[in-house]
């Protein structure tokens, strides 16, 4: 049954649960919901963790995909998806994917961030091609719309301040440099330059 306490069990890492690739899956939840509750969200799904006990890590729910054969054009460990259709959008910010969390209310030390990549490199790899943190990929027949109307990110709520993660000013900076963004490389504290124009 491999570690579970109770509830259902799919296999085991000593004997999986063997799939064929036309599409059959393991488990397939399907919803559909009417209703028109513009504040109260709907969750088809929730798995809710309470960790009581000080100093565990984790505390996690993971999705891991293995492979010990070199796979096709594109693997993903996981892949949140959204099909607005033909008439839908949002009023509001629609995203695939949503990292939220929510500061302790006191005095807290430690490192936080909305989220984290990890590269792990072993010992035997030798590295060729070509790896990156992020990759940003926009398609279709109609990419030239994101082309006018699309942006890199969306940098919101935050307070200008010579000593803020963002400051709008102009100051003493080359021509067309507006604003600065506070970012941390090996060597410590820099400040990305960002222009009001394309110069």
């Amino acid at each position: 049954m491999g570690d579970y306490e109770f509830g259902w069990y799919f296999g085991s890492s000593a004997s999986p649960t063997s799939l064929t690739y036309n599409g059959t899956k393991a488990m397939a939840i399907y919803t559909t919901c009417a209703s028109t509750n513009a504040s109260t969200n709907f969750e088809p799904v929730y798995i809710n963790t309470v960790q009581t006990g000080a100093g565990q890590v984790g505390g996690r729910v993971r999705v891991n995909l293995e492979s010990n054969v070199v796979m096709g054009g594109w693997a993903n460990a996981l892949k949140a998806s959204v099909d607005w259709k033909t008439n839908g959008g949002v009023t509001g910010l629609g995203a695939v994917f949503c990292a939220e969390m929510t500061m302790p209310a006191s005095a807290s030390s430690g490192t936080f961030c909305g989220v984290e990549i990890e590269m792990t490199c072993p010992a035997s790899w030798a590295g060729k091609g070509e790896y990156w943190f992020i990759s940003c990929n926009a398609s279709g027949a109609t990419v030239a719309n994101f082309d006018d109307y699309g942006y890199l990110f969306s940098l919101t709520g935050l307070t200008s301040g010579s000593a803020h993660c963002w400051y709008d000013h102009q100051g003493n900076a080359p021509a067309s440099v507006e604003e600065w963004i506070r970012i941390k490389t090996p060597a410590g504290i820099r400040y990305l330059a960002v222009y009001n124009a394309v110069v």
